[in-house]
């Protein structure tokens, strides 16, 4: 064994069951589901065969704290017993007194721990010191609530495996920011000239751009639909969101609404799109499908219970949440490690909160200066591809004939971006100030169910 407990114990007397003999057994199944059956170790465990002195020795030498429990008749066994050669119950503790072990007398009900001159004064001076430990009681009428208490002591001295780092990090500005909004305006201003000399646009170089800039016009109108409409349904998506991470993982629910979705978006590209466009567009949703995948995957490797790693996003941190809820909903009583990985878990998810918290406090300018992603710059591209068409298309001469459609392109694009932008900065503050507001009262039901089916963590001092 390396490191638990040793419990040292008499349960019969004249080749019968002493009365106290089912408590110990309770005591001892006890320890073993809290602590774990390879931290517990008892006599009764020793395989047929085996050289008891030198087994019970190596326990002992590995163990890191040694119960020796004290039962009413317990001096008056050792008196009866005094002449024979091997009374293995007294060899235990007094071997472990030797070893210089870490020793807990444990008082069952109303028995008394002889004190070290009364030893003596029986010829036991091998287990004088042992009246100089200080005792624990466990009475029989609330022997749960003082068991649980010696659990909570013990703690502190019995190693258990350590649970995983918390991955923590410093929030970080986006360190090329103002770089990738530079290539993106760039960008967006050379690519009209580009396809203006291509193969596409030679012929009518200024109708193309016209068309270019309104096509790329289009495009932000829909961006701002798509934001405007998640901005007016997001008390719905906020409910949703609930609700799948209660469901789990796994949900049939998911799955369902995932096929249902795909479905939907093949029966609305058959009716608008050809067969060869319907085609294109499911390779690129494959695609990115695949890579969505690859990275799922390898979150959930990093993100196995309990956790280490937790984004600090509404829909990671109320599935993380909700999975802990349904872990201490499941079990009727947690072992020692269960119950730190749980705690563990709630440790991540309030660190989540705050570091959600912070986010949702950011000016706009921070916000986009923190953004995980390149949408924004890739929103400047398309912005900077309509200023860019337009201004080709003029110096082509496109003015008396398309002037209003590239003003009109223009204003739009820009009042596009505006308002854009704003919407998408309003609705993840409102996400996240959201969650932070609902997660408190959650962290505390799953808190209540814990200490319900658990020993608390916390160590308090037992007079004994």
């Amino acid at each position: 064994m390396s490191g638990g407990i040793f419990v040292s114990y008499r349960k019969m007397h004249d080749g019968e069951r002493r009365v106290h003999a089912q408590t110990i057994e309770a005591i001892v199944e006890r320890l073993q589901h809290h602590f774990g059956e390879e931290k517990v170790l008892v006599d009764v465990e020793l395989e047929p065969g085996v050289h008891y002195p030198s087994r019970l020795r190596d326990w002992l030498r590995g163990c890191e704290v040694v119960l020796v429990v004290i039962h009413r008749e317990w001096l008056d066994d050792l008196r009866a017993r005094r002449g024979e050669k091997w009374d293995w119950a007294r060899w235990e503790v007094e071997t472990a007194l030797a070893m210089g072990l870490h020793l807990v007398p444990v008082l069952l009900d109303n028995a008394r721990l002889p004190g070290k001159e009364q030893l003596l004064a029986e010829d036991f001076p091998g287990l004088a010191e042992l009246g100089t430990r200080q005792y624990w009681r466990i009475g029989f009428g609330s022997w749960k609530k003082e068991l649980a208490e010696l659990l909570r002591a013990l703690e502190v001295r019995v190693a258990t495996k350590p649970l995983p780092a918390a991955e923590r990090p410093e929030p970080v500005r986006r360190k090329h920011f103002r770089a990738e909004m530079g290539a993106a305006v760039a960008t967006g201003l050379a690519a009209p000239w580009v396809l203006a000399h291509s193969p596409a646009g030679q012929g009518q170089p200024e109708e193309f751009l016209v068309a270019l800039s309104i096509a790329m016009t289009v495009v932000l109108v829909v961006w701002l639909v798509v934001v405007a409409a998640c901005y007016a349904l997001r008390r719905l998506y906020d409910r949703y969101d609930v609700l799948f991470a209660e469901a789990g993982p796994n949900s049939k629910i998911t799955n369902g609404l995932l096929v249902a979705g795909i479905g939907l978006l093949l029966l609305l590209l058959g009716a608008v799109l050809s067969y060869r466009a319907v085609v294109a567009v499911m390779l690129v949703v494959a695609a990115y499908a695949f890579a969505r995948g690859h990275r799922w995957v390898e979150e959930r490797r990093r993100e196995l219970w309990p956790y280490p790693h937790l984004e600090p996003r509404s829909e990671p941190v109320r599935g993380v949440l909700a999975h802990a809820g349904r872990f201490v909903a499941e079990r009727d009583l947690l072992t020692r490690a269960e119950r730190d990985q749980v705690e563990f878990v709630l440790g991540q998810v309030e660190w989540a909160r705050r570091r959600m918290d912070d986010f949702a406090r950011l000016g706009r300018w921070a916000w986009l200066r923190q953004a995980g992603s390149l949408l924004p710059a890739a929103y400047v591209l398309v912005l900077a591809a309509v200023a860019g068409s337009a201004v080709l298309a003029i110096a082509e001469g496109a003015v008396p004939s398309y002037g209003a459609f590239l003003a009109g392109s223009v204003v739009v694009a820009l009042l596009c971006c505006s308002v854009t932008f704003e919407l998408a900065f309003r609705l993840q503050r409102w996400q996240r100030r959201t969650v932070v507001a609902d997660l408190p009262a959650h962290v505390d039901r799953v808190r209540a169910r814990l200490a319900e089916i658990s020993v608390p963590p916390t160590r308090q001092e037992h007079a004994g």
